[in-house]
């Protein structure tokens, strides 16, 4: 199966995996808990929710759109390469961690209110996955700091 990238992979693994925990809590399945398939089965497993969500999606159930990558270009990261979304997050994180220390006054009361709100439109957009809740931190940071 060839996943268009691994946002699509690991929806289709959770899936797999609770699909799996359902059948196995049924009186009498017989089944081994996922941890003990083969990576064989888990990666047909796999396959197959991928196969289920795709149709979801075509059928319009709900719109779990591919992750778009995104395209790196800041002085910490020159490279310019496409990454997903949750190694964005990832970066992201890490960049804080590592540049983390002073306050800067950077930002005007009003600037501070727009930044959260465009925070906040990003984490409803990429709600449940690791750069929402890292965007609706940050702006939750943002709100605190400027009284809102």
């Amino acid at each position: 199966m060839e996943y268009a990238d691994e946002v699509e992979r690991e929806h289709a693994t959770r899936l797999a995996e609770a699909q799996h925990a359902i059948a196995v809590e049924q009186p009498h399945s017989g089944l081994r808990p996922w941890p003990e398939l083969t990576e064989q089965e888990r990666s047909e497993a796999t396959a197959s929710a991928a196969r289920y969500l795709r149709a979801g999606r075509r059928a319009g159930l709900f719109a779990l759109e591919p992750a778009e990558p995104i395209m790196l270009s800041l002085r910490d990261h020159p490279s310019g390469e496409a990454i997903s979304r949750d190694a964005f997050e990832v970066f992201l994180q890490k960049m804080m961690a590592e540049q983390g220390g002073d306050r800067l006054p950077v930002l005007d009361h009003g600037e501070a209110h727009a930044v959260a709100s465009l925070l906040d439109e990003l984490a409803k957009r990429f709600a449940g996955e690791p750069l929402g809740r890292l965007a609706r931190e940050l702006a939750l940071r943002l709100y605190d700091r400027v009284g809102l």
